[in-house]
């Protein structure tokens, strides 16, 4: 707690605090005794928005909420991929916006990024992970994961043969050495370092490439970096430890609800996880009904529905398919035209969610734009 209070409130700059409606963001605020201005991005309206607006008036400070819209998310999906080689998604990009519509506006950015993955447990919420006791069982888990919904049937009919038989198998090679050459005492710790050495290190880069100002975390800082990693794993399940530690650190803004939850940080613990499966069950309601319907309906409790913004946005659904399907893409010989039109088909019929997979296609044929064909920075 001292490390964090001394690296919030001791800075002579005026600062300004990305808040969500989660906790990683409302640990940050608690603990800082300076002046801050906070800013929450979202869709007009959204839950997330409401939420944080109640932490800021809580804790007396100001509050400005950040718009965004498909626009902004198509703009900075570009320079995502520009900036970090196509290691991120083109949908990450809502990350750069908001350093760069607040520029002028403080000095100093403090995000809570990577607290809820290193605290909260938010890449832990599967049991599976806790099972797994053989180093070559972790790595099918991870791939299976890190393909994010990409099966091999699928990448069978994704690619053309020539081309699918020259790369079959090399992904997951890549990731057996990695995860051998990092293995630690178990497979636990292991999976944790992975997940370190990749995601979070690379929202850092994609905050240090893009701000206009100065953007950091609490995670800069080694004690806090350290004290974080002694927590026990299983601790961290389903969000246990940071709701614990909130509730003890902070009972002031424990009043207020958590997002993931809907209940006050304060509610006993085993509440949090029904409503928790309780909000799951709503949102997969929500998606039956889109499916069954064909309506649209926009989720406004929690980050911008990227999701359907795919569907129901004009300037987003025509990106995405001239993209895939341009006479450039499909020239490099890589895909089979029917099952990407296939593909997006399904996806905007609401047959079956794409949108993970359509924009890791869209950024792989704009990575091969800006560093195989040499297109201009974004």
């Amino acid at each position: 707690m001292k490390a964090l209070n001394d690296f919030a409130g001791t800075n002579q700059y005026s600062m300004g605090i990305s808040l969500s409606g989660g906790l990683d963001s409302r640990i940050l605020l608690a603990a800082t005794d300076s002046p801050v201005k906070t800013f929450t991005f979202g869709a007009k309206g959204s839950s997330e928005i409401k939420v944080a607006k109640k932490v800021a008036k809580k804790a007396k400070v100001s509050h400005e909420a950040v718009i965004l819209d498909p626009d902004s998310i198509l703009s900075a999906g570009k320079k995502v991929v520009y900036l970090l080689d196509g290691r991120m998604s083109f949908r990450d990009g809502y990350n750069i916006v908001i350093p760069q519509k607040i520029a002028d506006k403080v000095d100093i950015f403090l995000t809570g990024m990577g607290i809820g993955e290193c605290i909260g447990g938010q890449k832990l919420n599967n049991k599976e992970i806790f099972k797994i006791d053989h180093i070559d069982e972790l790595v099918n888990w991870i791939y299976k994961k890190r393909n994010h919904g990409f099966t091999e049937d699928m990448m069978s009919e994704l690619f053309r043969p020539e081309y699918y038989q020259k790369i079959k198998g090399r992904a997951l090679a890549c990731l057996d050495k990695e995860i051998n050459d990092i293995y630690q005492q178990n497979c636990l710790d292991t999976y944790q370092l992975f997940y370190l050495k990749n995601d979070i290190r690379r929202l850092f880069m994609l905050h240090e490439c893009s701000a206009t100002k100065f953007v950091t975390s609490p995670l800069y800082v080694n004690s806090i970096m350290d004290g974080t990693l002694k927590i026990p794993l299983k601790y961290q399940y389903k969000f246990k430890f940071i709701i614990s530690f909130f509730k003890k650190a902070f009972p002031k803004l424990s009043t207020i609800p958590y997002l993931k939850t809907t209940l006050p940080v304060y509610a006993p613990y085993p509440l949090h996880i029904l409503c928790y499966h309780l909000k799951n069950g709503f949102t997969e309601a929500v998606k039956l009904f889109r499916k069954t319907t064909k309506i649209s309906i926009e989720n406004k409790r929690g980050n911008p529905d990227v999701n359907e913004w795919t569907r129901n946005n004009k300037q987003m659904r025509n990106f995405i398919n001239e993209t895939l399907l341009s006479e450039r893409t499909l020239s490099r010989g890589y895909f089979n035209k029917d099952y990407i039109e296939k593909l997006l088909h399904e996806h905007t019929n609401y047959v079956k969610d794409y949108t993970i997979q359509l924009f890791i296609l869209v950024m792989f044929e704009l990575w091969h734009r800006y560093f195989i064909d040499g297109d201009s920075e974004p």
